[in-house]
């Protein structure tokens, strides 16, 4: 396992003062020696994945000095907050149980105070009643095998919003996933049911007022000047049967993320069955690993208002039940769409991504509006070591001259100069065509696309294409998509972030050839579920 330098160097949880357990030795001080220090960190990192042991913590075991997030279990989120308190960062969760574990609750209007929601069996579901806000200064813990659902119909939509300076502490587990669902039924259960999950953060984003108001909200405001800001830890985490369209173009998403700073963790996401996008950026710079889009009605991965994250091990699969013909992309790229120019300009980093279309179920290649990635209105970045498959009009499309003037000088060269748009080491592959667009200057999209020459390959990938939603077992999903052979070598996105990318020189989401081992899906097995009612 990599532990990310730049997490540490972010300050990611901030701002509370450091309380220990009764009769605890100091709180992160597994060693007993009096100091937290990197003894510490490096018998965490083996507690993390070995589970505890009863001589840490002066004899009291692993977690009661170890278990920093106050959980109830060992992650890698509690070693993200050793880890700063061996920098003599600032810290929030800090080996103090938040509050009580509350048992099947009713979520509703303003959260006030801290919470934490039970995961023990019998106590885990818990409900989200009409549009709910997290307040500023209040954390909410979600404890592994929790279940967190949405009301469908209540008078408002059911959505729970937290607010910039909340923060949120949902760390699951592979064997204790936190699902977040609809409150109907199984085989009752549908796309816009609620409203998902919201959370506003104090990160940049290109409003020309320094904030931007909440799409699908009133009034809620988020961003800021601090690009390391954290809104707090959600990992193996399942997100399902929500989006809604309150009005055109103005919807509530699966995991809508505004401004959210690079000091939140998140890994190990899946965002399943969902109305309108899978994965939003509004601005911010958070990073993710290790996440999963399925069965999106519009986008899986889609970005906007200066978005700078990183991302990398990413699964996109459409599914032809859940798709019309009018957008509908694996990736959709945007800087803002009132003023392409604004800064900052959207630039992020895909890395280890495979994004899947319709046509391997069916869909005719060549016609309507689905692309593997739609790129527009002036938006930069990178989408390196990334499989495109399967989408029905084109693998890429390049729209607005403000786009083109990010991606290239002229007809054969590339832009060098940050910030630019960029493909490398993509396969483009069974799609209606590799490139669409309406750009003229200062290249065509295919113009584009010839000056990348080798950086796009459009050879078979060589994965197997398994039909929506493929095994319901996550376990069983985890071999499809994996590439037997053929033309897999890439660049290693490590050099680009060092303190985040792992090396992975290879093109799409896993390793070619992995199989069961080294399949990180395989990780998500109990996260991962196709259900789609």
């Amino acid at each position: 396992m990599k532990v990310s330098t730049r997490v540490i160097a972010c300050a990611v949880f901030a701002c509370a003062a450091l309380v220990d357990r009764a009769g605890a030795s100091v709180c992160g001080d597994l060693n007993n020696n009096g100091v937290v220090d990197p003894g510490d960190s490096t018998r965490l990192v083996q507690r993390v994945f070995s589970g505890p042991n009863a001589t840490d913590c002066g004899g009291q075991g692993t977690l009661q000095c170890g278990d920093l997030n106050g959980s109830g279990n060992l992650s890698v989120a509690d070693l993200t907050v050793e880890l700063n308190l061996v920098a003599q960062n600032p810290v929030i969760f800090n080996c103090t149980i938040p509050g009580t574990a509350e048992s099947n609750v009713i979520l509703a209007g303003s959260i006030n105070t801290n919470r934490t929601l039970s995961g023990a069996p019998g106590s885990n579901v818990h409900t989200v009643n009409g549009t709910t806000f997290v307040s500023a200064g209040v954390i909410v813990t979600i404890q592994p095998g929790a279940v967190v659902q949405g009301v469908k119909g209540a008078a408002t939509p059911s959505v729970l919003v937290f607010q910039r300076g909340s923060k949120i502490n949902a760390a699951g587990t592979p064997a204790n996933p936190i699902v977040f669902t609809s409150n109907q039924p199984n085989g009752s259960r549908g796309i816009g049911d609620w409203g998902g999950i919201v959370i506003n953060g104090n990160g940049p984003a290109n409003c020309p007022a320094g904030a931007c108001l909440a799409e699908g909200l009133t009034s809620v405001e988020f961003g800021g000047p601090n690009p390391n800001d954290s809104s707090g830890v959600l990992q193996y985490a399942r997100i399902e049967f929500s989006g809604i369209e309150l009005s055109s173009d103005n919807e509530l998403n699966v995991l809508t993320q505004n401004a959210v700073g690079r000091g939140t963790v998140e890994d190990h996401i899946q965002v399943n069955h969902g109305f309108d996008d899978g994965f939003e950026w509004f601005g911010g710079t958070v990073n993710m690993k290790y996440i999963v889009a399925s069965s999106i009605g519009d986008d899986d991965f889609d970005w906007q208002l200066g978005y700078t994250g990183h991302v990398q091990f990413g699964l996109g699969i459409k599914d032809a039940n859940n798709s019309d013909t009018n957008g509908r992309h694996g990736f959709e790229g945007d800087n803002n769409e009132n003023n392409f120019a604004f800064l900052p300009r959207s630039n992020p980093v895909f890395c280890n991504m495979t994004v899947i279309g319709t046509v391997p179920q069916g869909h005719a290649s060549g016609v309507g509006g689905r692309r593997g990635a739609l790129l527009r209105r002036g938006t930069a970045g990178k989408i390196y070591n990334t499989i495109i498959d399967g989408f029905t009009q084109s693998g890429v499309q390049l729209d607005d001259n403000a786009t083109a003037a990010q991606a290239c000088t002229g007809a054969s060269s590339l832009n060098a100069v940050e910030p630019f748009l960029a493909l490398k080491d993509v396969i483009i592959f069974g799609n209606g065509a590799t490139a669409s667009g309406n750009t003229t200057t200062p290249c065509s999209p295919f113009q584009w696309i010839s000056a990348l020459g080798s950086a796009i390959s459009t050879a078979d990938p060589n994965i197997v294409e398994a039909p929506y939603p493929g095994p319901a077992d996550g376990a069983a999903f985890a071999d499809q998509y994996v590439p037997t052979s053929g033309p897999v070598t890439g660049d290693d996105c490590e050099a680009f972030d060092p303190g985040f990318f792992g090396s992975a020189p290879y093109i799409g989401a896993f390793a070619p050839g992995s199989g069961v081992a080294g399949n990180w899906l395989r990780d998500m097995a109990n996260v991962i579920n196709f259900d789609t009612n």
